[in-house]
């Protein structure tokens, strides 16, 4: 038999619900863990489990040649689509959300700067 109670802490963030087996059903309890497991690892499926590295390094775009800005782009791409996926999971505390995000606009902001003064320099290349 499940009994579910609910424990009212006087949060809302922290009301509390669980589970009392009553002894003597093993079969059912191992069956209810294992179907949670499984609804565990189907939720995360999609998560990945690292908080996303150090940032690439950029070119940079006063200097850099047009395959050296391709590379740049792909990190950046590859690094900028972890962080939003691993933000989009919701693994982290609210703290810890607003810094990764301040640090990835910071990254796409300088990203972009350097993409632009790229453009800027090819097309002053390109005139002459």
């Amino acid at each position: 038999m499940i009994d579910l109670r609910w424990v009212d802490s006087g949060n809302i963030f922290f009301e509390l619900c669980y589970l009392k087996l009553h002894a003597g059903d093993l079969l059912m309890k191992v069956l209810l863990m294992t179907v949670l497991i499984c609804l565990a690892f189907n939720a995360s499926a999609d998560c990945p489990v690292k908080r996303p590295g150090e940032l690439p390094v950029l070119p940079d775009g006063a200097v850099a040649s047009d395959e050296v800005m391709y590379r740049g782009q792909l990190a950046a791409e590859k690094y900028l689509l972890h962080a939003e996926a691993y933000i989009g999971c919701g693994l982290m505390a609210p703290q810890q959300h607003l810094i990764l995000v301040a640090k990835v606009e910071d990254f796409s902001r300088v990203y972009n700067d350097e993409v632009i003064e790229f453009q800027v320099r090819s097309n002053l290349l390109a005139e002459k």
